[in-house]
């Protein structure tokens, strides 16, 4: 990747002139250091080099555009920016990780819907690894900007705005969602049921998420009661708290969550197993699957 230049946002400042050269050396420090992340992992995983090499691309790709982007609406290039750009370096590290193992439960034969997709990343690795794709967001700037990155990377894709709760879907031969979200629903238990009922979506893999906004939305689990719910959903948001204790009961509740989760996929007769994703702050994976016909 070319080096990152600050773009220019108030050259009448003689603040700016300061701080351009200190900020734009410990960024690009952080986006080398993400490269390096890419490297060792292919030298430890030869295996899935192709994966690793399209997964470290996309995030590139997203995050010089969103240090572009953060820097022309804010018009900051000094400390207050450069906090917020080394959080985000720890986030798109974990989304490596996130997208990496999903990649692997993914199956490489027959078509994929990825549900709640945003900009579309998994959607886009499928497609960059041969696969057709498809993806569904509700937001319409989440869409532009996947269709954005997919021209960016020369993917040609099918994203497209919609609603996955109650709207038409593509039909696809497995079914993801990584970190589906949204306010006032329990999105990822909304999404089980549906894929549950689709006799043509075959797999299953959802990546949980955000299940403090969630709290309203009792899906009605057998063994649990709404206040039950509650009160794990709010725990569960313990899994960003710095306080190591609170990290810990964060993520019992968590699982606690997926466990019902999956016992409500076995009582279907479904097959559901719940994977953990190390290197992250929420990486619980439901991998269910349909008995083949």
């Amino acid at each position: 990747m070319r080096g990152f230049e600050i773009p220019n946002v108030n050259e009448d400042t003689s603040r700016l002139s300061r701080v351009q050269e200190d900020v734009t050396e410990r960024i690009q420090s952080i986006l080398d250091s993400f490269k390096s992340l890419v490297e060792e992992q292919k030298r430890m995983n030869p295996e899935m080099n192709g994966e690793i090499d399209n997964v470290g691309r996309l995030l590139l790709l997203k995050g010089e555009r969103d240090l572009r982007y953060w820097m022309r609406k804010r018009k900051d290039t000094g400390e207050t920016f450069l906090k917020e750009f080394s959080i985000s370096a720890d986030f798109f590290r974990r989304k490596f990780f996130e997208l990496l193992e999903l990649l692997k439960d993914i199956p490489k034969e027959g078509s994929v819907l990825d549900l709640a997709c945003g900009t579309g990343d998994v959607a886009i690795l499928l497609a960059m690894r041969g696969q057709k794709s498809f993806g569904v967001e509700i937001d319409p700037g989440q869409v532009r900007m996947g269709r954005f990155y997919a021209k960016q990377l020369g993917i040609e894709i099918d994203i497209r705005q919609g609603n996955i709760i109650n709207g038409d879907l593509p039909q696809a031969d497995h079914w993801v969602a990584k970190h589906p979200c949204a306010k006032n629903m329990a999105l990822p238990d909304a999404i089980i049921s549906r894929w549950s009922k689709e006799a043509s979506a075959h797999k299953l893999v959802c990546m949980t998420c955000c299940q403090g906004k969630a709290q309203d939305s009792f899906p009605s689990y057998e063994g649990m009661s709404a206040e039950q719910w509650k009160g794990l959903c709010k725990q569960s948001d313990w899994t960003n708290n710095k306080d190591p204790e609170k990290q810990r009961l964060g993520h019992e509740a968590m699982d606690a969550i997926d466990e019902k989760r999956i016992s409500f996929l076995s009582g279907l007769d479904l097959q559901a197993t719940l994977k953990k994703v190390e290197n992250t702050i929420k990486g619980n994976v439901i991998i269910a699957e349909k008995a083949s016909a």
